[in-house]
């Protein structure tokens, strides 16, 4: 890169650093897409050798959800909020608005074939990071992110730095005994780390199945490969037990599965149900075998099937308290960042009315609605929900649009599905890598 501008060497480099780093820390990634999108404004107001800003259509349809939010918040503090009103919503929902910042950067900069290659690259030791963090933290008591703390203050978990949770022992009383743990990586939360393997999930998906079913000229060293990729990340993911990140990548395996079966693989597709049956046999088993597994390991596939889970109670009274927001506030909704205290004094009215309620009451966590649609609808109403669903629809519209071998198109519709039974849309490390591959799904 000696002949580009210096503007150019910035904000190419910075960005790079933000694809490769969200594993590891969103920390360093935000930092990096804030460098990068400076030195290249930077680099458009002194007319340097940048990219001019784009404006695809399906990134300004992602602008308006946080246009419209914001209008609504602006609306509401004009009935007596002020600016203390305005600026508790900057600092929740409407704050993340800059992410989408990582999929102006890519589109703009992807505009180069070999920058694009460079970036998809990038993507994919992502995502090998990802995994092997997976990997490591499956049989590890401690969190990968918080080795650091723990060398300087000692190995005792505390708030500050929580043990993993327990997910079960084996070989219990041999010399051989050794013990699982719900994998996070480097990351705090197992639904956020079950949120970014749903996004990977796919583009491992076709990286093993497609030179099987294609008969490609990939060697059988690299197919090999990939599909031990694919597979331990399978493990991981069902270790983890995100339950609304495996619904969102059931979506999303199924729209790579119609696009491939329809432009690529035709008749071929038929091979996946071997893999499938195979797949379907083995949580079987597990399934009528639940009552010989560890406790917790018998949790964790009861969950999966589908039951109810000791904590799906809590979705349910915060779902009903959001409809009874949304009924009572349908249009502006009652802005962004005002959603607890709402919710809390709808809690309240419903345990007066019912006391046997209010101990569940109490120890819900109410800082978002556990669902993207209802929460959106909640804090801006209708408008900004219209926006946020016009957003997928075209997203999704895009990733089976006809053209090129699309391996990165569908991750970022799984987040609609996901998003259904937990709240993304306060999650910065979700919605850093997902404006990543909504970039990449515009230069598909």
């Amino acid at each position: 890169m000696k002949d580009r501008s210096l503007f150019y060497r910035i904000a190419w480099y910075c960005g790079a650093v933000s694809v490769v780093s969200f594993p590891v820390s969103i920390s360093l990634s935000q930092a990096g897409i804030s460098f990068a999108a400076i030195a290249w404004m930077a680099g458009i107001v002194a007319h340097s050798d940048v990219p001019r800003f784009p404006w695809p259509r399906l990134l300004i349809a992602g602008l308006c959800i946080y246009g419209l939010e914001l209008l609504s918040l602006l609306l509401l503090s004009f009935s007596g909020g002020g600016f203390a009103f305005i600026k508790q919503g900057l600092s929740r929902e409407i704050k993340d608005v800059f992410l989408i910042l990582m999929a102006f950067w890519v589109f703009a900069f992807s505009e180069d074939e070999d920058r694009r290659k460079t970036i998809e690259k990038l993507t994919y030791i992502a995502i090998g990071i990802l995994i092997v963090s997976g990997l490591i933290g499956i049989f590890s008591r401690y969190r990968l992110s918080n080795i650091p703390y723990h060398l300087m203050h000692g190995w005792e978990g505390n708030m500050q730095a929580r043990y993993q949770h327990h997910a079960g022992t084996f070989l219990a009383g041999t010399p051989l005994m050794f013990h699982i743990y719900l994998p996070v990586g480097f990351l705090h939360s197992h639904l956020t780390y079950g949120a970014l393997l749903m996004m990977a999930m796919p583009i491992l998906f076709l990286r093993a199945m497609n030179p099987i079913i294609r008969y490609t000229s990939d060697s059988k060293k690299q197919t090999l490969i990939a599909i031990m990729i694919f597979g331990a990340a399978c493990v991981v993911f069902m270790i983890n037990n995100a339950r609304s990140a495996i619904l969102g990548t059931i979506f999303v395996i199924a729209l790579t599965v119609y696009y491939y079966s329809r432009f690529h693989w035709k008749k071929k597709a038929l091979y996946l149900l071997i893999p499938a049956v195979i797949a379907l046999l083995a949580f079987g088993g597990l399934f009528i075998f639940a009552d010989l597994l560890h406790e917790r390991l018998r949790a964790l596939v009861i969950a999966l099937s589908g039951q109810q889970k000791h904590t799906d109670y809590q979705r349910v009274l915060l779902w009903n308290a959001s409809w009874e927001v949304i009924r009572s506030h349908p249009w502006l909704g009652v802005g962004a960042g005002h959603f607890q205290e709402s919710v809390e004094s709808i809690l309240l009215n419903v345990s007066k009315q019912h006391p046997g309620l209010w101990y569940a009451n109490e120890t819900l966590q109410r800082g978002h609605s556990h669902s993207d649609p209802l929460h959106i609808l909640a804090i801006a109403g209708i408008p900004a929900f219209i926006s946020y669903i016009v957003f997928f629809a075209m997203l999704i519209h895009r990733a089976i649009k006809p053209a090129g071998q699309a391996i990165f198109r569908f991750g970022a519709p799984g987040l609609l599905i996901a998003g259904l039974y937990q709240c993304y849309v306060l999650d910065d490390a979700v919605l850093l890598p997902f404006w990543l591959l909504v970039g990449l799904t515009l230069r598909e």
